[in-house]
């Protein structure tokens, strides 16, 4: 990272894990995931609250019924990658676990995954094995395979039971919640809010953490349940109750495709993605956008407005910018 890292301080309690959850209006939500990890075994951590809202109103909630928690405001509406930068950055722990606010996490799990990455120097990034909520033995995810010539992800074993699984299991990157140690932040940078403030975040990190030789695992022991249908349209990939209005999802899920593509897998294979598989992920993509609500037409001109962007950012040498260190950003506790 180079002298960006400067500013920022080693972790005072070596033991110490941070939480950082972005939050914007899933109040209820919010609460259930607080609720898991104030319940864990893990005797040193601290949760910090990334209010994200206009009004305020998330921070309020956790000060009234979380006392405990650190808030932190942003000006409101900065989405997930700036957000967890933010929360990462008023953050003091040797882990930060950043989580999204519609998980709840077993109690043990944080112990689990702050384990592996103790006794383990090659693994940087710890991740817990995530099941459905609505079909709590059922798994949603239990790792990442994304294939480097047309950036499409397929989730390692979902759909099975939690049984039978190694310890670890390597992964490429992992959605939603990720324990990193703060010295490897420290060294490759926080999330690329620039070319990734949302959509294709946490697979940008961990494939610039894995770059230099370390690994993304899931630890299958540490387990975590994430609120979200088990069966869903394709349309319904983007959600209306989400931070982020459905053409918003469309139009950076078009884009960021093309600038994760550029960015980490080279001319040759950028060259043969746009030639070969883009004419069927625009078909994908739109057929996305006609069967998402509440405008179809609205959504494709989302969706193709993010292409034209991708493709103009992704022949600049935007990319090649160093992400923000963790110890750049500085805001006040609300």
């Amino acid at each position: 990272m180079g002298d960006n890292n400067t500013s920022f301080e080693e972790s005072s309690n070596p033991n110490l894990v941070s939480v950082v959850i972005p939050a914007f209006r899933r109040m209820t939500s919010l609460e259930t995931c607080l609720e898991s990890v104030s319940q864990s075994d893990y005797a040193h951590v601290e949760t910090i609250v990334v209010d994200d809202s206009a009004d305020g109103k998330i921070g309020s909630m956790v000060k009234r019924r979380f006392p405990q928690i650190k808030v932190v405001r942003t000006k409101g509406n900065e989405l997930v990658s700036k957000s967890r930068n933010i929360g990462a950055s008023a953050s003091s722990g040797e882990y930060v676990l950043f989580l999204d606010d519609d998980n709840i996490l077993n109690a043990n799990a944080i112990s689990l995954l702050a384990g592996v990455l103790s006794r383990n120097n090659s693994i940087a990034v710890a991740c817990p094995l995530m099941f459905y909520l609505e079909s709590p033995n059922v798994v949603w995810c239990a790792g990442i395979r994304r294939s480097s010539f047309a950036t499409v992800s397929v989730p390692i074993a979902s759909g099975r039971d939690g049984n039978h699984f190694p310890p670890e299991i390597d992964s490429d990157d992992m959605p939603n919640a990720l324990m990193i140690r703060r010295e490897t932040l420290r060294k490759y940078g926080l999330f690329d809010d620039r070319s990734f403030p949302i959509q294709y975040e946490e697979a940008d990190l961990c494939n610039r953490i894995r770059s230099h030789g370390y690994r993304v695992v899931v630890v299958t022991s540490a387990k975590l349940w994430h609120d979200l249908p088990r069966r869903r349209r394709i349309g319904a990939t983007v959600s209306a109750v989400t931070r982020a209005n459905a053409g918003m999802r469309l139009y950076f899920n078009a884009r960021n495709r093309i600038i994760f593509q550029r960015k980490h897998h080279g001319l040759a294979k950028y060259f043969i993605f746009l030639y070969i598989y883009m004419p069927w992920l625009i078909e994908i993509e739109c057929l996305k956008a006609l069967l998402t609500p509440p405008s179809g037409v609205a959504n494709l001109r989302a969706v193709f407005r993010g292409l034209i962007d991708g493709l103009r950012y992704s022949s600049e040498p935007l990319f090649r910018s160093t992400p923000p260190s963790i110890g750049e950003r500085r805001i006040g506790h609300a």
